[in-house]
């Protein structure tokens, strides 16, 4: 049994058991539904390999842009792509590895592209 949670917050996360999503997802039920069987993914058996994985996989019949247009028609959900946020239903502060290693890799590649060439 999983738990959903609505918060003003993040897009939407899985914490073992209990899955927050932002109370915006209830007037959109495409987008609800599918970030909903895209969470219900996230298993606490998942390799970090494969959590990576699923997270780049595209989101049920919601397209990456509809994600973007909704995210900035409701910019509290652009905390999703931090690295660290608070997490309500939690009640902790939470780091998501997996936004870590993006922001390592682009920043990384940012300055590998200054050192060849400098």
């Amino acid at each position: 049994m999983v738990d959903i949670i609505y918060t003003k917050w993040n897009l939407a996360n899985r914490f073992g058991n209990t899955i927050e999503l932002n109370e915006a997802l209830k007037t959109n039920s495409k987008m609800r539904s599918s970030i909903l069987d895209h969470e219900l993914g996230h298993k606490s058996t998942n390799t970090f390999k494969q959590d990576l994985a699923h997270d780049l996989r595209p989101i049920g019949q919601v397209s990456q842009w509809e994600i973007l247009l909704f995210m900035i028609k409701h910019p509290r959900t652009l905390t999703q792509i931090f690295p660290f946020y608070y997490s309500p239903s939690n009640k902790q502060f939470i780091y998501d590895l997996n936004m870590l290693l993006i922001y390592g890799a682009i920043f990384g590649g940012i300055a590998l592209l200054f050192w060849f060439l400098a």
